[in-house]
C-alpha cells in the first residue's frame, strides 16, 4: 500500500522552504533517515537541492539529491524515501520521462516506499495530469499519466474538445 504525504505547497507566506511542513514530514518520514530529493521541477536543481538539504536538516534527515547521484535510478531504487519537489509540473514530467524514471518511481510507490512531495510533486502523484489550452493546444485537453496510484480509465490519451472527460 502506498505511504503518501502530499502538500499543497512548500511555502506559507512568511516561512522558509518547507517550514509549514516539517512537523507532519518528521512523522510522516517516522525512522527514515534519508530522502531522495527530486528537483526536476526547477531549472537550477543545484540550488534547490540545497534549499531542500537546509529544511529536512532541520529534522534530521540527509537529502540526496537525484540530480547529483551517479545514476538517478540506483538512488531511486536505493531509498527508503522520496521527496518531489514543486515548481513546472511538465518540466518535472518531462525529465522524469527523459531520464526513464516514472516507472521506477510508481513501482517504487507499490512497493512502499514513502512518497512525498510539495506542488508539481503532489500533482504527479494523482491519477492524471490534466492541461487544457497549454503549449498551444488550444480546444484540446492532454492528459498525461502520472504515477498514477489508481486506475483511471483513458489516461495518457489526447481528448477532442467535443469528446466529454469522464475522470
Amino acid at each position: 500500500m502506498a505511504s503518501l504525504l502530499l502538500l499543497s505547497t512548500s511555502r506559507v507566506h512568511g516561512t522558509a522552504y518547507l517550514e509549514h511542513a516539517l512537523p507532519a514530514l518528521d512523522v510522516f518520514l517516522g525512522p527514515c533517515r534519508r530522502v531522495a530529493f527530486i528537483p526536476y521541477a526547477l531549472k537550477d536543481r543545484d540550488a534547490y537541492a540545497q534549499k531542500a538539504r537546509a529544511a529536512f536538516l532541520q529534522i534530521g534527515r540527509e537529502v540526496v539529491s537525484l540530480h547529483e547521484a551517479g545514476s538517478p535510478r540506483d538512488a531511486l531504487r536505493e531509498a527508503p524515501a522520496v521527496f518531489v519537489g514543486g515548481g513546472n509540473t511538465f518540466r518535472l514530467l518531462d525529465v522524469l520521462y527523459t531520464l526513464d524514471l516514472m516507472d521506477p518511481l510508481r513501482q517504487r510507490v507499490r512497493e512502499g516506499l514513502l512518497y512525498s512531495g510539495a506542488s508539481a510533486g503532489a500533482n504527479l502523484a494523482g491519477p492524471a495530469l490534466i492541461a487544457g489550452a497549454v503549449l498551444g493546444l488550444a480546444g484540446i485537453l492532454v492528459r498525461l499519466p502520472a504515477i498514477r496510484l489508481s486506475r483511471v480509465p483513458g489516461a495518457g490519451r489526447k481528448v477532442g474538445a467535443a469528446e466529454p472527460d469522464t475522470v
